[in-house]
């Protein structure tokens, strides 16, 4: 097979494809050498990812938010899948040994190598901008032994020096410029802050407002996931992702409460369900809703003073 046929099968995979200059793979080598010591090549891949509809909160309705990442079926295991194919049919057809597979549970910079590879540009946002799908996609690696040679499938340019659209309207202003170099102050971002273990801040608290996990703020404000061409390819992407229908504020804490894990097929399972009971009392006193008063005083046996703390806001609650 050669690799031209190979490229085909990436594309009816849904995904875009990058490689890792050699220049800077011998670098990557020497910094990550448990991962790359013996790679001749490193893939990079671009999985995107569809708008799904968002979750109905039990008798709150739609008055949260979970971001849009979060909405389907964990991206980790799609991904992975997807790539192991792949380096099936490499293996298989050319004179190959693949040494490592990483979707997100590595200390590689995921976004950096996307940008080294050809695969887009890193936008104000901070976020990877590919050409044709903007921000709304997945990162994926593929090590293997060989020299591999392709040409970028992506040569166009994206300009992402003048609309700013994405600094204006973050909520926590947590977008910035550093010698010319797009920055994120984590502390002011809603997304980060919602995954941030323990007690936050009460200008944080506020900060988060009805976001029960992530924040997609900065991503619907950018052009470039607003083409005919990105919605077109989230579309398509749609058809082959299990989106969650419904987040029961009462399971929720049911859950914590009996250490069962929930919803361990998305995105936002891993944190575990203390963070998101905590991010649960921050949007209810945040939206001042006391629907649910008989399940949140389940936890006043929590023995947790991350709960404790929170449920006593919830209860000073006007």
């Amino acid at each position: 097979m050669r690799i031209n046929n190979w490229l085909e099968k990436v594309k009816s995979a849904g995904l875009k494809v990058g490689i890792l200059p050699e220049n800077l793979l011998i670098k990557y080598k020497r910094d990550y050498s448990r991962q790359l010591k013996d790679a001749g090549s490193l893939l990079v891949f671009l999985q995107p990812y569809p708008e799904l509809l968002p979750p109905v909160f039990g008798d709150l309705g739609y008055k949260l938010k979970l971001s849009k990442y979060a909405r389907g079926i964990d991206y980790h295991n799609i991904l992975k899948d997807k790539i192991n194919l792949l380096a099936n049919a490499l293996v298989n057809n050319i004179e190959s040994k693949l040494l490592w597979i990483g979707v997100d549970n590595h200390f590689l910079p995921e976004k950096k190598l996307a940008y080294e590879a050809g695969l887009g540009e890193i936008g104000y946002n901070t976020l990877l901008i590919n050409p044709e799908i903007g921000t709304y996609s997945f990162i994926g690696l593929m090590a293997v032994n060989i020299k591999i040679e392709i040409n970028h499938l992506n040569s166009d340019k994206i300009c992402c020096d003048s609309c700013k659209l994405c600094q204006k309207h973050c909520p926590g202003k947590a977008l910035y410029l550093e010698d010319g170099i797009p920055k994120l102050y984590k502390e002011k971002c809603i997304s980060y802050l919602t995954q941030k273990k323990g007690v936050l801040g009460r200008s944080q608290d506020k900060l988060i407002s009805n976001n029960f996990w992530g924040c997609d703020i900065c991503q619907q404000v950018c052009p470039y996931n607003n083409t005919k061409t990105a919605k077109n390819i989230r579309n398509e992407t749609a058809k082959e992702w299990t989106g969650i229908k419904e987040i029961d504020p009462e399971w929720v804490i049911n859950s914590y409460l009996e250490k069962k894990k929930i919803y361990n097929d998305y995105a936002f399972s891993w944190r575990g369900n203390r963070v998101l009971v905590r991010n649960l009392l921050i949007n209810l006193s945040n939206i001042k809703n006391r629907q649910y008063n008989n399940i949140v005083d389940k936890l006043e046996v929590s023995n947790s003073p991350i709960i404790e703390h929170y449920l006593s806001l919830y209860n000073k609650m006007n």
